[in-house]
């Protein structure tokens, strides 16, 4: 039985006593899954719990099924011709530690994703009339010894449907190294793929646009821009999806790796060299995901991408301000 695990948040608008619901709800079943509502349509399901097909490509931390703005499901898990994708997920071929892989995420082998044990609260749900929000915590344990080699915090953020450009989510994904030499790659070979990936369902009438037009697939990373729209027709109606990249992204502008059939659009990173993690410091992803109706134009698509960039570098600017008058003096720090 599926048990809401959100409240319905009120707020103040501008008018001043009139006050404003959320349109949104969060409803929990166990501790396999979260799912999101808004005004009582289906958004998407973030998968908690490990998922196999007959014992394997054991997989979590994703979501699927993601839905579009009538309730139809755009993502696929277990396709049969890569049954290690699933939904919209984030993975990488090359984990290593000093060099030595250690688990391949995106295959889903000789990796767990566990609730972290230093963290107090590895799940929260917030909603509000302009957001509502999903955070999950959970570590990287590879191998049988089941040693645990990165933090992932992953956000993802839903905002009100708007009536004329669609349903716009973003995601933040936070990554730390928790032992020393922890590195990151995509796949060994001249494709690179890895990343963030959104599998959709894909019909014989894909198109591409970037930044300065049309884009074709080919079999290794394309330049297409900071952003790049997917539009088809699914079950007789026109579907849109945009994925942006955050400038802020390491590595920005990046290549893009697209596939007309049977597979998953990435915007690649890091590539085919790995990179480090940080003990010290996250490296952040950030991405936001537009799914639309009508066909946008590419002047309207840049002008969403430029929302999106300068809302997060406002965000970003006031979290840096927050930490740095939270952060104590060094003084305080030898008290410590």
């Amino acid at each position: 039985m599926k048990l809401s695990v959100s409240w319905l948040v009120f707020v103040a608008s501008s008018v001043g006593a009139n006050l404003v619901a959320a349109p949104f709800e969060f409803l929990r079943d166990g501790t396999n899954s979260v799912s999101l509502r808004e005004n009582g349509r289906p958004v998407y399901t973030f998968q908690l719990a490990p998922r196999s097909r007959d014992g394997e490509f054991a997989r979590a931390n994703y979501l699927h099924p993601v839905y579009d703005l009538g309730g139809r499901v755009l993502t696929e898990d277990f396709p049969a011709d890569h049954p290690h994708h699933r939904g919209i997920f984030w993975a990488w071929h090359q984990i290593l530690v000093e060099g030595r892989p250690v688990a391949d995420s995106w295959v889903c082998r000789d990796l767990k994703w566990l609730p972290s044990w230093t963290v107090a609260l590895s799940e929260g749900t917030a909603v509000a009339a302009d957001r509502a929000r999903l955070e999950v915590i959970r570590e990287w344990a590879v191998g049988d010894a089941e040693q645990r080699v990165v933090r992932e915090y992953v956000e993802v953020i839903v905002h009100p449907t708007d009536p004329v450009r669609g349903r716009r989510m973003d995601f933040t994904i936070r990554l730390r190294a928790l032992v020393d030499g922890v590195t990151l790659g995509g796949s060994n070979d001249d494709k690179g793929y890895g990343g963030f990936a959104p599998r959709i369902r894909l019909t014989d009438d894909v198109h591409f646009t970037g930044r300065e037009g049309a884009v074709k697939p080919v079999k290794t990373a394309v330049e297409a821009g900071p952003w790049l729209d997917m539009t088809e027709t699914l079950e007789g109606k026109f579907i849109g999806m945009t994925m942006m990249v955050h400038p802020g992204h390491p590595g920005f502008p990046l290549k893009w790796i697209l596939r007309a059939k049977r597979s998953m659009q990435n915007p690649q990173w890091p590539g085919r060299e790995p990179v480090p993690l940080s003990m010290r410091r996250d490296t952040v992803l950030r991405y936001r995901l537009l799914f639309h109706e009508r066909r946008l134009e590419r002047n309207e698509l840049e002008d969403e991408w430029f929302r999106y960039a300068d809302s997060y570098k406002s965000a970003t600017i006031q979290t840096k301000e927050a930490v740095s008058r939270a952060a104590p003096s060094p003084n305080e720090s030898a008290e410590r």
